[in-house]
């Protein structure tokens, strides 16, 4: 026996002699003097939140990650600059909080790592990015909207190519502009062996006739095996892999194919392409040719590979090979009805580029003027604009030949099936992604996410996961009444685990509102009070609870004379459900501490 206390003996008491004349020990299920905790069989040093196997308290170093952590060390919980709402860079953990210091923020006006241009912050040109003029913009992703660049010449470029056996060689052309292009004022010259720009033995190929907006013309030799695609048989069409290429028009060159002046040897390679014994298909993506003859050629950049005298895609480009979607195959997935410029997003989940061509895209509004992209692509989001949306209540389709592919009926009125806040857009819960489940208003929430502060979305990127949780208690904090329209309102929000001092503080997951409306409505029943965004006090040092974060806000300047009611709402589910907090507090766990419209703010105007 290590001990033994008669009738004092105890499994339960701390500290006692236990049952079985053994010492109280760390692991019995006892918290005794000296240990912080003891869970018995339960205690771990693995899964969150538990009692260690030394019975002590879980706490941040303990490499696990509890549930007031964000990470551990080096342990970020799979968690990225990127999936925290910011652009690029590198995230880090410093007291098992995230620290954003080394994380770009997209639409700050300063071009950080991973991004392109950043607002303002733009190094290129529509000229060095291979336009003739016009103004590069940069979107609210941080890459280049070339969207307003221009060109002189025609938009024409190389979109097949094909080197194949013997006298098997074959060029296709693709007007990519809306406009159709005069092709007698082209001209197709090939640079055998390294020749340049002046060097005798050029050789030149004189076009004819003419090639409308979205279709392609096609070269080929004039002993080819199967010239039945083909514009224009030419004898003068042979060339090597290592035979630079451009087309020439109007004496300017709109786009090339291998490196003007330089012999490769036998072929150019890059990414695993080469340019010898192969059919090469641009790329979707590009939009425009390459018109700088000379430049470094790496055909991976642009080009997919296909086998030796593959001729199945030949005087088809992207657009004409995609066909139209059919029902459920393009889902509408985020929807922008209250800002200066509404759009809609759409997302092709399938594995295949669909043509959009002769689709159309409508709503209740007959304010709709815009076009449908050519083309989206296999697992493209896109966002297309143009036209103003019904704000409380729109049914939008997206139809192709007559067939609906997707449609969405949203009813934003207040306590409809989907949340409504001015200046965020709805978003689909990318665990719900099909044409079934966004019928549902359920699987909607507001955007969490900032594209043009303070506006919220991620038009045209792949939607954000829907906040889940809940807010446990909030109020009107200061003042109650008040009849200065300019006096700065306070009001509390405690979320567990989130706010106060123990908390990892409030994320852009929480939405908190200044509500303004007749005096005596009831602003969880009646949609007649206006909502204004409310800011995080960071002043704010506690209030002796440590569990509560403060907020603030102005009311409208433009309120006329008058009395008026004023309350702060909550939510920490991008705005599926609130909590309405009064003057004396609401608590939705307690059954007489919730709101009370007699506990509202009150505002007098004279």
């Amino acid at each position: 026996e290590s001990c033994d206390e008669g009738d004092a003996n105890s499994d339960t008491t701390p500290d006692a002699c236990r049952t079985d004349c053994s010492l109280p020990t760390c692991g019995d299920g006892i918290t005794d003097d000296g240990e912080s905790c003891d869970e018995g069989d339960a205690n771990s040093d693995t899964t969150p939140d538990a009692c260690r196997a030394n019975c002590s308290l879980p706490t941040c170093g303990d490499v696990v990650i509890d549930t007031n952590e964000d990470c551990e060390g080096s342990n970020l919980n799979s968690a990225t600059c990127s999936s925290e709402g910011y652009a690029s860079g590198m995230l880090s953990c410093s007291a098992c909080a995230f620290n954003f210091a080394l994380c770009g923020v997209c639409g700050n006006n300063t071009i950080e790592s991973g991004e392109v241009c950043d607002g303002t912050d733009i190094t290129d040109t529509c000229e060095t990015s291979g336009f003739d003029g016009g103004t590069l913009s940069c979107t609210n992703t941080c890459t280049l909207d070339m969207a307003a660049c221009t060109t002189d010449t025609l938009n024409l470029f190389f979109s097949e190519y094909i080197e194949g056996s013997s006298d098997n060689k074959f060029l296709e052309i693709y007007n990519a502009s809306l406009t159709t292009a005069d092709l007698s004022l082209c001209t197709i010259r090939i640079f055998t062996n390294g020749r340049n720009e002046g060097d005798s033995g050029v050789i030149e190929i004189s076009l004819g006739g003419s090639l409308d907006g979205g279709n392609t013309h096609v070269l080929c030799h004039s002993n080819a095996d199967d010239q039945s695609a083909c514009d224009t048989p030419s004898g003068a069409l042979g060339f090597n892999g290592d035979d630079a290429i451009d087309l020439y028009c109007s004496g300017e060159t709109v786009d090339s194919f291998g490196r003007v002046g330089e012999d490769p040897g036998s072929e150019w390679t890059g990414g695993g392409i080469g340019t010898k014994d192969q059919t090469l298909r641009r790329n979707c993506d590009v939009e425009i040719g390459d018109r700088i003859k000379d430049n470094e050629f790496d055909p991976s950049a642009e080009w997919s590979a296909f086998p030796i005298n593959t001729f199945d895609g030949i005087n088809n480009h992207c657009e004409l090979i995609a066909e139209n979607p059919t029902a459920g195959e393009v889902i509408i997935t985020e929807i922008m009805h209250s800002a200066d410029e509404d759009w809609v997003e759409l997302h092709n989940p399938s594995g295949e580029d669909l043509d959009l061509g002769g689709c159309n895209f409508d709503s209740l509004n007959s304010e709709m003027v815009f076009s449908l992209p050519n083309v989206i692509h296999a697992g493209e989001w896109i966002a297309i604009s143009g036209f103003m949306l019904l704000s409380d209540e729109d049914i939008i389709r997206l139809s192709c030949a007559e067939n609906i592919v997707d449609e969405v009926e949203y009813i934003s009125v207040h306590a409809g099936d989907f949340p409504r806040v001015d200046g965020a857009s709805l978003t689909l819960n990318p665990d719900h992604l099909s044409t079934t489940d966004n019928d549902n208003g359920a699987n909607w929430c507001l955007a969490i996410d900032e594209y043009d502060a303070p506006l919220r979305g991620t038009p045209g990127a792949v939607n954000s996961e829907c906040p889940t949780g809940s807010v446990h208690w909030g109020k009107i904090q200061y003042p109650g009444s008040t009849t200065d329209i300019n006096e700065r309102i306070y009001g509390r929000v405690y979320i567990s685990g989130i706010t106060g001092t123990s908390g990892s503080g409030v994320t852009n997951k929480a939405v908190m509102q200044l509500g303004v409306g007749p005096q005596g409505d009831d602003p969880t029943t009646q949609d007649t009070y206006t909502w204004i965004h409310a800011t995080r006090n960071d002043g704010f040092s506690g209030d002796g609870s440590g569990n509560n974060d403060e907020f603030f806000a102005h009311f409208p300047a433009d309120l006329s004379n008058g009395t008026y009611s004023y309350v702060f709402r909550y939510s920490y589910d991008g705005g599926v459900t609130w909590l309405y907090g009064d003057i004396d507090g609401s608590d939705h766990e307690d059954p007489n501490g919730g709101f009370q419209v007699d506990q509202l703010g009150t505002l007098t105007l004279n």
